[in-house]
């Protein structure tokens, strides 16, 4: 945040002024609440405040604050989705892999409810969130490295899948990632 102009640190300023009130103490544990949503709407306030307040109703509608500790993941999520952590790179960022190709998709969705899927990514990314304050990382910043592995998925695997996720709650997550796909790895057997 050092490197902002004096237009955008007002504009930070003032989207905490505006909003610090229906913040939860769980969000202001990051100091960089602000400046982020600041910037993922290139420092309108108007749009910046709107994205803000849309995520602070949907972190209360699916209890966010408290998921780490009462929320209990499916089984079936737990054992079949292909996601681990690997590492965290060398800027304190998460690397996490997903094994997207040979995952069972239409398995999965005939498992769990598009719901829970949601929630349970949500999940690890509060997990991987808390592992980077854990270590005294910095949150101003991307802090998840995802490596995809697209090996072996076919285009009726990527379409034959039961629902999609809500697009606009994803892109409150975006600008977490160091890059929006991540880095494709086709890994050789």
């Amino acid at each position: 945040m050092d490197n902002i102009t004096q237009e955008e640190k007002n504009v930070v300023d003032e989207l905490r002024k505006r909003t610090i009130n229906d913040m939860t103490s769980k969000l202001l544990e990051d100091d960089s609440v602000f400046y982020r949503f600041a910037k993922a709407r290139d420092f309108d306030l108007v749009e910046a405040e709107a994205m803000l307040r849309k995520h602070i109703a949907w972190r209360k509608e699916w209890k966010i604050d408290s998921i780490l500790t009462e929320y209990e993941p499916p089984e079936v999520l737990l054992k079949y989705y292909s996601s681990s952590f690997l590492c965290f790179d060398k800027e304190g960022s998460i690397v996490r892999f997903s094994d997207i190709g040979r995952v069972d998709a239409k398995g999965l969705c005939n498992s769990a409810s598009k719901t829970e899927m949601g929630k349970f990514c949500v999940y690890l990314a509060e997990l991987d969130k808390a592992s980077v304050i854990k270590r005294g990382g910095n949150l101003g910043r991307p802090i998840f490295s995802p490596i995809y592995d697209f090996e072996d998925l076919t285009y009726a695997k990527a379409v034959n899948v039961k629902g999609k996720f809500d697009s606009s709650r994803n892109s409150l997550f975006m600008f977490a990632f160091k890059e929006m796909f991540g880095q494709v790895s086709s890994l050789t057997k």
